[in-house]
């Protein structure tokens, strides 16, 4: 009963940080900032805020090195604490850089989230709970981290390309009248690629976890039946 409770709490609080809310079973649909949101609990017990986003070529996937797949970090932000807790990947590099600035980064580590992944046009935030938590406070912290990142990838994402056209356009000469086309093409590409190297190593690492939470789950029913069955 305890449990239920808990998961009561966390629903009732996303109720009350949207706008518009619906309540299901397990999760909670509603408007952040004029973005469709939801939050939906998992099994853990944990539960799951996912945002929309700008749909922009960038792929961030920041996860806990002590609840996560336990991968190595792609990328380091020279916080040593943080570097320590969570494990990073993403591509362009340098707007992964600047998304996960210092005050990112102490609001992941205050809410002490399991995984935070930009994609696709999602922010995706992932956060087991134990017995003592404040649930308002947490998920409305959620909420606005999703939001605030969401708007800031889209713009990050629309400084980028600008700058990729002015490279281009620098590459073309002054009398071309804008950007190189092949330059540009080339940039775009290599941007691209990079991007995409990084989405193959988030599913990889993604699928990785799923089958290692499937295998203590089914290790867990294992186990129950066993105890029963004696």
């Amino acid at each position: 009963m305890a449990s239920e409770t808990r998961q009561d709490r966390v629903l009732d609080a996303a109720l009350s940080h949207l706008r518009d809310a619906t309540r299901a079973r397990r999760r909670v649909c509603g408007d952040l900032r004029g973005m469709s949101a939801e939050v939906r609990l998992l099994w853990g017990p944990a539960w799951r805020v996912v945002a929309e986003a700008p749909r922009v070529p960038v792929v961030v996937d920041v996860y806990s090195l002590a609840h996560g797949p336990g991968s190595r970090s792609f990328l380091e932000l020279g916080s040593a604490a943080f570097d320590a807790a969570y494990g990073v990947d993403g591509a362009p590099e340098p707007i992964v850089r600047e998304l996960l600035d210092e005050d990112v980064r102490e609001r992941i580590g205050r809410l002490s989230c399991e995984r935070l992944q930009i994609r696709d046009g999602l922010v995706d935030i992932r956060k087991r709970h134990h017995f003592h938590f404040d649930e308002h406070r947490e998920m409305g912290e959620a909420l606005e981290l999703a939001a605030d990142l969401a708007a800031q990838v889209g713009a990050l994402s629309r400084e980028a390309e600008a700058a990729l056209v002015r490279e281009a356009g620098r590459a073309a000469g002054p009398y071309r009248g804008g950007p190189d086309p092949g330059v540009l093409a080339s940039l775009t590409a290599a941007r691209d690629h990079e991007v995409s190297a990084a989405r193959r190593r988030t599913r990889r690492r993604w699928n990785k976890s799923r089958a290692a939470a499937g295998a203590l789950i089914g290790g867990w029913f294992l186990f129950e039946l066993v105890v029963r069955g004696l």
